[in-house]
């Protein structure tokens, strides 16, 4: 089952992404630059590098703006949030939630980048699809919810930042952030660092930071972030 689902994603990033890359290259070619010079295995290309730290930041900024919507939706009476439970089954389960969530955060991205393609093919400016975007999928999350006034600025926020992300560092920074989001917003976390699931989620706060400090280094194209004599 794994398998045949793993197999129908690809299929589907495949197909999505056989469908955008011609028209992209063509009439936006700086939003997929860094993906594909990932893919042609230049990971230590500078724009990469940038593109995996916005990243980061933009994973980050979704966690912060999420949770203050969430505090703010638990003093108006909404239920407690849980994470996900795969998480505490053991090392082979968390390592497996990565792979799923990897593959979705791709398939994802594709997604949000179908729409805003379309979109801009229709309104033939990219900051109106930007808006479109937001308004597109923010509408859902507000209609549905029990404290809409509350999720409305969250969700402006969280889609904005996509939608602006896609816009101006392209489809690697938008992965990164999703992948980011999605683990580290269901990880069960603790102080207590002798509980079992607690290396799980500090295991996946480190790749993150790594992640980070990695993009950075590479993006300064093995340049110094200080010089020797700080007072030259």
């Amino acid at each position: 089952m794994a398998l045949s689902t793993g197999l129908f994603m690809a299929a589907v990033m495949y197909v999505l992404y056989m469908a955008l890359e011609p028209y992209v290259r063509r009439h936006w070619p700086q939003t997929i630059i860094s993906w594909s010079r990932l893919l042609s295995g230049k990971v230590r290309d500078p724009l990469i590098g940038r593109d995996v730290l916005f990243g980061v930041l933009l994973g980050t900024s979704w966690i912060v703006t999420y949770m203050v919507g969430f505090v703010f939706r638990q003093r108006a009476g909404n239920s407690p949030q849980f994470g996900g439970t795969e998480f505490l089954l053991g090392t082979r389960q968390l390592l497996g939630s990565w792979s799923t969530n990897v593959m979705g955060s791709v398939l994802g991205t594709l997604m949000f980048f179908l729409v805003l393609v379309l979109l801009r093919v229709l309104l033939r400016n990219r900051w109106l699809a930007a808006i479109g975007f937001v308004i597109l999928y923010t509408a859902p999350k507000v209609l549905s919810a029990d404290y809409p006034w509350l999720v409305l600025p969250v969700w402006v926020v969280i889609y904005g930042i996509a939608a602006f992300a896609v816009v101006r560092f392209g489809v690697v920074s938008l992965a990164i952030g999703i992948l980011m989001a999605n683990l580290l917003l269901n990880l069960p976390y603790t102080s207590d660092f002798s509980m079992w699931f607690a290396a799980h989620a500090l295991f996946s706060v480190l790749v993150f930071a790594a992640l980070a400090g990695w993009g950075a280094y590479t993006s300064m194209a093995g340049g110094q972030l200080w010089k020797e004599d700080p007072f030259a």
